[in-house]
């Protein structure tokens, strides 16, 4: 794989990508020449960004009835299930495990997630 088809993730604070001029390169733990995605790396000043958008966050959230949050979180796992072929193939070259472990983990949480639909 080249450098072309890593993954490039910002920072997401207050629900805003924010790029960084630096990087952390994630290599494939089984072909240590292949890049698997660069993260960006934060300075004190977007760790005080995120903290201060969190406690924001949390004062709308602390006021949404329990079911709302629940059905919130629910639909977010929803959201990641669907993403699960995707997710498990970027698992598997980020820490290099089998992809039938990485489906099953996968699996398991999706289980977790609709028992408590019920």
């Amino acid at each position: 794989m080249s450098d072309k088809s890593a993954i490039s993730l910002e920072m997401l604070i207050n629900n805003e990508d924010v790029s960084t001029v630096d990087y952390f390169e994630v290599r494939d733990p089984g072909r240590l020449t292949e890049i698997v995605g660069k993260v960006a790396i934060g300075a004190a000043g977007h760790v005080h960004d995120a903290v201060s958008a969190a406690h924001a966050a949390y004062q709308s959230w602390k006021a949404v009835p329990v079911r709302g949050r629940i059905e919130s979180l629910l639909s977010a796992a929803d959201e990641m299930e669907g993403m699960a072929a995707d997710l498990a193939n970027l698992l598997v070259r980020e820490q290099g495990m089998l992809l039938r472990e990485t489906t099953r983990g996968l699996l398991v949480f999706s289980a977790i997630s609709d028992g408590t639909k019920s």
